[in-house]
This record gives structure tokens, C-alpha cells and sequence, in this order.
């Protein structure tokens, strides 16, 4: 009973590592108005359970007590399926039955405003737009589904629609639905591993080629050529090959079979690289850390994470979208990719259809900013109040300078990420 008291005075022990998306309680600050209230109390409860000796290795050791004896997950949201498949009960529950289905009348009003900026896009500037259909592990191998589930389905999916009405009206668009189900169905290795959530590093690769072989289609360019040269056989999943798996937190990783990673080389001689700029959700970050945009777009393109943060090989990873000038961005791009999830059709653009013209006509893009200025000015004033509130708490501050050395990266950049955190976790 001791012994985690011991490891937290002393951290003698090196500590088991708890994956996936959380968030540990700060060390509160003591004032009176808190003390007499109750709220340092609880706070500080919190914090000494999140921060207790051998922490990870219980939460491991609990999981698989649970998973090894009775089948349960104790991930968020993750469903068991057969043969040891892991899906996303939200997926399951609302996307592929039909329950977040958003209607005909507004996937219309969408597409049809999608249509529109699709020719002037192409009309005024040369560039194309591309709507790409990103896959789900739920879409392209559903048999392993639990049976429980197998009358879940109410109506039309969000996808179905899209894809039907994308047809209708001569959408440029890509639908890695149906390329990974017969990718799946005629590959001896697996669109989607077990304990996988996002698509398999191979089945990325090749969804990336066959995206790469759009863009020339329909820009009648010859891009680099892309080449699986070998694969190489791994015991071990890497990249996101076994993201749930990870958030399972388990003892011991669960068995995967045939995973490989292929070796690629570019024929990059009297090629064109289009300038390409991607407005998309999580599945674009992995084409986007790949080979195939280092070797395949114009330095090696840039991505508009949801349309909120900009990840680019001149700016770096996850800076805020303000800092560079949208129309400049736009009006200067071959092909605009956006790429959106089954589970986001809901959230389709992410707000870049609704501001298009904005952004297309500069006098008017200029009013669209300064509309949005008091909204910075105000967001700004609270970053500078969380950094303030960090840099007071010195075990917080102390956190801060550790994780800026791993990252290799200034204080001040972590202070500022860590503030954009905490005000992200409010809202």
C-alpha cells in the first residue's frame, strides 16, 4: 500500500506510459477564497490521484484484468468486434445506421455551393478542386462488427448520399470508401488492422498513389512517378497502425498479422509537382507526413488542419491558421484537396464553403478580417492570461520547460501551446 506513495516522493521507478488523448490535473494554486470554499480540496485530490506512483502501471494491469476475462474495453468509445476487431462506437452507433443523417435538402444545398466553387476555382484561376471521401474501418470491413449491431441500420448514411449526389452533379471527388473495399478484397494484406482505427500505412500509401493518379487525370500533368519497391515484414506496429490498440492501454500488446511497410521510390525526372493545399481532417495528416507529398507536391504542400491550424513544410506543424493570409494561400494553388471523414460530413468544409468569396476577392477577404479582429484581440488577451496563470504555478512552469527540452522547442512556444490547450479544453 505503500509502495506508490514511495514511487511519487521518490519516482525511483521508471513509469509505465499511458497512451492516447488526456489530460492530467495541475497542481492548484492555494488562496483563501479556494481553501474555505472546498475547491483547493478537490482539486488537489484530483491532482495527487493523477499524479500517484505506479499510476500507468495499474490503469495497464485493471485494463487487462478486465479485457482478458470478461472481453471489456475500458477505452472510450471502442467497441470489441469478432475475431478480436475494434471499431468506434460512434461510427457503429451513429454514421454507419443512419442516425446522424443531416437530409437530402441540405447535402444538396452543400454540394451544390461545392459545384459552384468547383468552376470558379477552375474558371478564374486553373485550380482544381478535389472532394475526397475519406475511408472508415466501419465502411470497409464491416463483417467484423459485433451482431448485436446488425440491425442497427435506421436509413440512408450521410455517405451514401454524398457519394450518390456527387455522381448527380459532376463533382470532381475521390471515394477511398470503395477503392479500400476492393483494395481489401483483393490485397493479401489488410486495409485496416485489427486494433487499427485509421487505415493501414500501406493501404495509406496506396490510397495516396491513387489520389496522385486523379490529380494528373484531371489536371492532364504528369506528376512523379511512385514506386513500391519492397516491402518490409515488421513484428511490431508503427505510425498509426494500431491507434486503438494503444488507447486499449493494455499489459500486453494484442497479436497483429502481416504488417508491412512498403519501401517506395520517385521518378521525379521532367515531372510536374502541382502546388497543393489540403483542407482536411485527421486522414490527410498521414499523406501528409508520407513520402508521397514530400516527393510528389511542390514543397511538399500545405495543410489546413479542420481549417483552423496550418501545418506546412515553411510554417511547421500546428500553427495557427491567422498567421498566414488565406486569399494569398488560395489564389495561388494547382489543386485544393478537401478531405473529410464519414464521421464529419455533418461538419463538410469545415466552414471553408462559407467563406469562399470572402476569400476569393481580396477587398472583400480584407472586411471578412477585420470583422474578426475583435474575436483575435479578445483570444489573444486570454493566451496572455493562461501563460501568465502557468508561469505563476511552478510545478505547472516546471512542466512546461521539460516538455519544451524533449520537444526541441522554446519555452515560449510550449508555453504558448500549452495555453492554446487549456483554452481549447474550455470551449
Amino acid at each position: 500500500m505503500f509502495l506508490p506513495l514511495f514511487q511519487k516522493t521518490t519516482t525511483y521507478f521508471r513509469e509505465i506510459e499511458i497512451k492516447g488523448v488526456y489530460s492530467l490535473a495541475s497542481k492548484p494554486v492555494k488562496t483563501i477564497e479556494t481553501w474555505f470554499s472546498g475547491e483547493y480540496q478537490s482539486s488537489y485530490e484530483k491532482y495527487y490521484t493523477d499524479h500517484i506512483g505506479f499510476r500507468g502501471f495499474f490503469i495497464k494491469l485493471y485494463n487487462q484484468i478486465d479485457f482478458s476475462l470478461f472481453d471489456k474495453l475500458n477505452a472510450n468509445s471502442l467497441v470489441l468486434g469478432l475475431d478480436g476487431y475494434t471499431y468506434g462506437q460512434g461510427y457503429i452507433e451513429n454514421t454507419i445506421s443512419g442516425k446522424d443523417f443531416i437530409g437530402e435538402a441540405r447535402i444538396d444545398s452543400i454540394l451544390t455551393k461545392v459545384k459552384e466553387t468547383q468552376i470558379k476555382l477552375k474558371n478564374e484561376l486553373n485550380i482544381d478542386l478535389i472532394t475526397v471521401y475519406a475511408p472508415s474501418k466501419e465502411f470497409v470491413i464491416p463483417q467484423f462488427i459485433p451482431k448485436r449491431y446488425s440491425n442497427n441500420k435506421i436509413g440512408q448514411t450521410n455517405t451514401e448520399c454524398f457519394i450518390k449526389k456527387s455522381k448527380r452533379i459532376g463533382l470532381n471527388f475521390v471515394d477511398l470508401n470503395e477503392f479500400l473495399i476492393n483494395f481489401n478484397d483483393t490485397s493479401y494484406y489488410p486495409a485496416y488492422y485489427k486494433q487499427g482505427e485509421h487505415w493501414s500505412y500501406y493501404s495509406m500509401i496506396k490510397s495516396g498513389i491513387y489520389l496522385v493518379d486523379y490529380i494528373e487525370k484531371i489536371r492532364k500533368i504528369d506528376m512523379p512517378d511512385i514506386n513500391i519497391v519492397g516491402l518490409e515484414n515488421s513484428d511490431t506496429a508503427r505510425y498509426f497502425d494500431n491507434d486503438q490498440g494503444d488507447a486499449m492501454n493494455l499489459l500486453f500488446d494484442l497479436k497483429q498479422d502481416r504488417i508491412v511497410y512498403p519501401i517506395l521510390s520517385f521518378n521525379e525526372s521532367n515531372k510536374i509537382k502541382p502546388k497543393v493545399l489540403a483542407i482536411a481532417d485527421c486522414y490527410y495528416l498521414h499523406i501528409f507526413r508520407s513520402p508521397i507529398a514530400d516527393n510528389c507536391f511542390k514543397n511538399g504542400g500545405d495543410f489546413w488542419f479542420y481549417n483552423r491550424q496550418l501545418s506546412s513544410k515553411k510554417y511547421g506543424d500546428e500553427q495557427d491558421i491567422s498567421v498566414v493570409n488565406k486569399h494569398q494561400e488560395i489564389i495561388k494553388q494547382d489543386v485544393i484537396i478537401h478531405m473529410i471523414t464519414n464521421q464529419n460530413l455533418k461538419d463538410f468544409g469545415f466552414g471553408f464553403f462559407d467563406e469562399i468569396d470572402n476569400l476569393l476577392e481580396e477587398s472583400k477577404y480584407k472586411d471578412f478580417i477585420n470583422k474578426k479582429e475583435g474575436l483575435n484581440k479578445e483570444f489573444e488577451e486570454e493566451l496572455a492570461r493562461v501563460v501568465s496563470r502557468i508561469k505563476k504555478n511552478k510545478e505547472w512552469f516546471d512542466n512546461v520547460k521539460k516538455e519544451a527540452k524533449s520537444r526541441k522547442i522554446s519555452i515560449e512556444d510550449m508555453l504558448e501551446r500549452s495555453a492554446k490547450h487549456v483554452i481549447k479544453s474550455r470551449s
